[in-house]
């Protein structure tokens, strides 16, 4: 993988869990940032 791909992989990481977080919908279902 190129370091291009990988960070837009990780920013739509961090967008799912945010717009996971603002709907409601099971906010630690998705936290990997915060697990490593």
């Amino acid at each position: 993988f190129y370091p291009t791909v990988l960070l837009t992989i990780y920013w739509l990481g961090i967008a799912y869990e945010v717009k996971t977080r603002i709907i409601g919908l099971d906010g630690e279902f998705f936290i990997p940032e915060l697990n490593c």
